[in-house]
C-alpha cells in the first residue's frame, strides 16, 4: 500500500473524530441553553438562592384528624326549590370550517 494514501486516510479519520466530538459538545451545550430558558419561561420556584436552615431535631407530634361537619340535612318532605328557568341556546351564524392539507 501506499504510504502517502495510508496517512491521508489516519489524518481523515482524526479530522473526522475531532468533528463529530465538537458536534455532540455543542449539542449538549444548546441542549443546556434550551432547558434553561424553558425553566424560566414557565413559572414554578424562583431562580434566587435558598439559604438552608438547620434547627435541631425534634420529636414529632401526632394530632388527631380534623373533623369536619356533615353539611345541613333537607327533610325529604320539604318541595324543592324550583329550578330557573333556561332558555333555549341560540344558533349564530359562523361561516363553516375550512380544513387544509391532511394526511
Amino acid at each position: 500500500m501506499d504510504t502517502q494514501k495510508v496517512s491521508a486516510r489516519d489524518a481523515a479519520q482524526r479530522r473526522l473524530r475531532r468533528v463529530t466530538t465538537g458536534a455532540v459538545a455543542a449539542a449538549g451545550v444548546l441542549a443546556l441553553a434550551f432547558a434553561g430558558l424553558a425553566a424560566k419561561a414557565f413559572p414554578g420556584r424562583s431562580g434566587g438562592s435558598h439559604a438552608v436552615t438547620r434547627t435541631a431535631p425534634h420529636r414529632a407530634v401526632t394530632t388527631a384528624p380534623a373533623r369536619q361537619t356533615a353539611p345541613p340535612l333537607v327533610a325529604a318532605e320539604s318541595p324543592a326549590p324550583p329550578a330557573p328557568a333556561q332558555s333555549a341556546p341560540t344558533q349564530t351564524p359562523t361561516p363553516p370550517a375550512v380544513v387544509s392539507g391532511g394526511s
